[in-house]
């Protein structure tokens, strides 16, 4: 059989190498008639030369995918993730691919069981769900799995469910790195406090268990931290976080697991303190960046929630399309840290 290349088609269709690896790619600034053309001469000379041609073959196969995450993780984490997710929309606009995105405002189990449901009812074939860590939910994953629907997790994993695959942050590594910059911010006596958020979710949970075996790995032992969770209130960690300050002059530290970390800065702010305590936190919204140039926040620690959305709605159409396996089921995103001075603008 003779080899079809890209200058082969270019020539049969009458457009340029670059059109046509534009359409094969699935890359933009195509007219929609030119489009056709060329896959017309693509279907008919049989070439496949790689993974977006092969899903071309399948482009008239409609499927859904949906995409469940909390609203109460925040305006931030929403907006990135949901960034992702249109990137993802526009390079698969060519391949009957519907993708439904829903926020959780309670973020209970009970709703997420609603929605799947619901969606499941409209046709949708894959999801990809940060969710609560708890057995209603695990199981909810169990059976879609089984009934041949796929599920990634992302940001916040489900461990013991049989997904097919985590994309999020390595969060006990995340703690840890928190722990090691706050270690040496420290003085012997210092105490510090560690806001968290609704330790149902595993990403709260494994950072704090990362940045706590750190610490004790370094000499910290907990007779010298208080954990408490603030469950994204603002409200609730302003006030925790300011009952800390109070009632307990040694505390030169807070780590921030979770959300509302304008709240702890406020908090901070308001104790007018005449010493320093040092804030650590997560991920690097307008307001934290603010933080971080006011000197109010030390280090934030990034984890790149765009990818977030973005890479599950991939992997799971390369499942539903081309049957593609995932041999490795924690697809980790890369971890930045950021202060004052390489915050970008």
């Amino acid at each position: 059989m003779v080899k079809v290349t890209i200058n082969d088609i270019a020539i049969k269709a009458g457009v340029s190498r670059g059109t046509v690896d534009r359409v094969v790619n699935n890359r933009p600034n195509v007219k929609p008639e030119i489009r056709e053309r060329v896959l017309q001469v693509i279907d008919e000379l049989g070439f496949i030369p790689n993974k977006a041609a092969r899903l071309l073959a399948y482009k008239t196969k409609n499927k859904k995918i949906a995409v469940l995450y909390p609203t109460s993780y925040g305006q931030h984490f929403g907006t990135e993730v949901m960034r992702g997710i249109e990137q993802a929309r526009k390079e698969n606009e060519d391949f009957g691919l519907d993708i439904i995105a829903e926020s959780c405002e309670s973020g209970l189990p009970d709703e997420y069981l609603e929605k799947i449901d619901r969606l499941i009812d409209t046709g949708v074939s894959a999801f990809a769900i940060c969710a609560r860590n708890t057995i209603a939910i695990q199981e909810k994953i169990d059976e879609l799995v089984q009934d041949n629907i796929p599920v990634i997790t992302f940001n916040s994993d489900i461990p013991q469910s049989r997904r097919i695959c985590f994309v999020g942050q390595n969060l006990v590594k995340s703690g840890r790195i928190a722990a090691q910059i706050m270690i040496n911010c420290l003085n012997e006596e210092d105490q510090i406090l560690i806001v968290t958020g609704n330790l149902e979710y595993d990403a709260h949970k494994r950072r704090v268990s990362g940045f706590c075996d750190r610490m004790a790995e370094l000499g910290f032992g907990p007779e010298r931290y208080a954990i408490v969770e603030g469950f994204q209130d603002y409200g609730m960690v302003f006030d925790r976080v300011s009952q800390a300050i109070a009632s307990n002059s040694q505390l030169r530290g807070i780590y921030m697991a979770t959300e509302s970390v304008p709240a702890c800065a406020e908090a901070i702010r308001r104790a007018q303190r005449p010493y320093k305590i040092k804030l650590i936190c997560h991920d690097v919204s307008t307001a934290t960046a603010n933080l971080l140039k006011e000197g109010i926040v030390d280090f934030a620690i990034e984890q790149n929630i765009y990818l977030q959305g973005y890479k599950p709605i991939m992997m799971l159409r390369d499942s539903l399309f081309m049957n593609q396996k995932h041999d490795n089921d924690l697809e980790y995103t890369q971890i930045n840290i950021v202060n004052s001075e390489n915050l970008t603008p």
